[in-house]
């Protein structure tokens, strides 16, 4: 996927002035790079992935501020308060135990903040995305905490089916 592809599936209406995320999972940054192209200056995002060296590629807009965090995004204490929002893209689908990790991640969100993610349209596991989630699934899931879910656009994927983006909010 290119980064014209990446900020066309993610974008969606955002606050004028600076707000605070973090990419979970965020591997080489395909995706954190196209959120920093739309969020505002002085904007935040913290770039979290458990691999050092796909950390080392990771890279946005002068004008945002990145910070690398190595660490299981899965495993580990998350160290976030008061998020504007977390971005999961080709990230959900890793955690086995949706119900306990979604409440750790609730933790880290201010009161309006929301998740922004990007999952293949499938339910179907294969050993590149073990516990697949489709967009249909992850509006019920989400419906059982009371959050609404909506979908933004949706891509053919190269690996069959579609990729889809998603946000998640009160």
């Amino acid at each position: 996927m290119q980064l014209k592809e990446a900020i066309s599936l993610i974008q969606h209406e955002l606050p004028e002035h600076a707000t605070v995320w973090a990419d979970l999972g965020c591997g080489d940054g395909l995706f954190t790079n196209a959120l920093s192209q739309l969020l505002a200056d002085d904007s935040l995002i913290y770039a979290v992935d458990k691999s050092n060296n796909a950390l080392k590629h990771v890279a946005v807009r002068e004008e945002i501020k990145l910070e690398k965090l190595a660490l299981d995004f899965v495993k580990d204490v998350l160290p976030f308060k008061n998020l504007s929002g977390i971005l999961m893209a080709n990230a959900f689908h890793f955690v086995k135990d949706k119900d306990a990790f979604i409440q750790k991640v609730f933790s880290c969100l201010n009161e309006n903040g929301y998740l922004l993610m990007v999952e293949y349209n499938s339910d179907i596991a294969n050993m590149w995305v073990p516990y697949p989630i489709s967009f249909k699934n992850l509006k019920s899931f989400f419906e059982t905490y009371e959050w609404k879910t909506r979908k933004l656009n949706e891509l053919p994927s190269r690996f069959g089916s579609s990729m889809y983006s998603a946000i998640i909010s009160k």
